[in-house]
């Protein structure tokens, strides 16, 4: 967020970067080592868990590329040639399709789920989220285009979104769930942190002085710049993923509240779900085990 200030090439810029990446792999380094490790990085390295997390960080940057966007795109005062003119409450409500779509898309996956893989839904949400920013880049010169492009969004968000923590769930074990769902909400934080980013750097590229709005082309550029992101999410989710036998079991009562929860998290970006854990001594044995 700071590179049109700093420069690219800033040691300022650089140096953070380095360092963000020194820290990452020191904090590696510790959890591989560890006894007792806050997340069980090995865990991770299946490929099922990978495809979420490595999906999440993607989808999350092409996603809020756009999202970012359009709150600034509606808001453009009408004297520009393409701005709206929207206050800030426009520019909250166009909001309100999103989270109406992530709702219903969360629903139908969980009827969808029962026939076909959650890792075969992911790239199907994946595709609609590129789908919506085309049509963002084709076409967005009104208040209701801007709503059926969030209406898109959301259902794209919400079936995949939705699907990443039951992949996760279904692969590893059940005393495992909750660190191994709180870092894909991580990894999906730091992809729209990320992506927020990217696209308001695209839109300062794209500003001229002494004009202080950006041209309309920018917006495009980033739109392209999401698709792009999109569909390269979608080719790792079908290509990484491969078949891993399921370790943990979750109970009709439990799935219910994981989907109503992911409904929320998709919106929301919370996800708060932990399987109910049999606490009887064989239990734990077969835990330890």
């Amino acid at each position: 967020s700071e590179s049109d200030a700093w420069g690219w090439t800033s040691v300022r810029l650089v140096g953070f970067g380095l360092a963000g990446i020194a820290l990452v792999l020191v904090w590696v380094w510790h959890e591989l080592r560890t006894k007792s490790p806050l997340i069980d990085l090995r865990v991770s390295r299946r490929r099922t868990v990978l495809t979420a997390n490595v999906s999440g960080l993607l989808a999350g940057m092409g996603m809020y590329i756009v999202l970012s966007m359009i709150i600034r795109y509606v808001q453009t005062p009408s004297t520009e040639s393409y701005g709206l003119g929207g206050s800030v409450v426009v520019a909250g409500l166009v909001l309100l399709p999103m989270s109406a779509g992530s709702f219903i898309s969360s629903r139908l996956t969980t009827a969808l789920g029962r026939w076909i893989p959650a890792v075969r839904i992911l790239p199907l949400g994946l595709l609609v989220i590129a789908v919506s920013e085309a049509v963002f880049v084709a076409g967005r010169g009104s208040i209701w285009q801007i709503c059926i492009i969030m209406g898109l969004l959301g259902l794209g968000m919400g079936s995949s979104f939705s699907v990443m923590p039951r992949m996760i769930v279904g692969v590893v074990p059940i005393s495992e769930t909750s660190s191994a769902l709180s870092l894909n909400q991580v990894v999906r934080t730091v992809g729209s942190s990320i992506g927020s980013a990217m696209g308001a750097s695209v839109l300062a590229a794209y500003t001229y002085a002494p004009d202080p709005l950006p041209r309309n082309h920018g917006y495009t550029v980033g739109a392209i710049l999401g698709i792009g992101l999109s569909l390269l999410t979608v080719i790792v989710a079908l290509l990484l993923p491969s078949r891993t036998r399921s370790v943990a079991a979750v109970s009709a009562e439990d799935e219910a509240r994981f989907d109503h929860e992911n409904a929320d998290a998709a919106t929301a970006g919370v996800i708060a779900y932990e399987p109910s854990i049999d606490r009887t001594p064989a239990a734990a044995g077969d835990l330890r085990t």
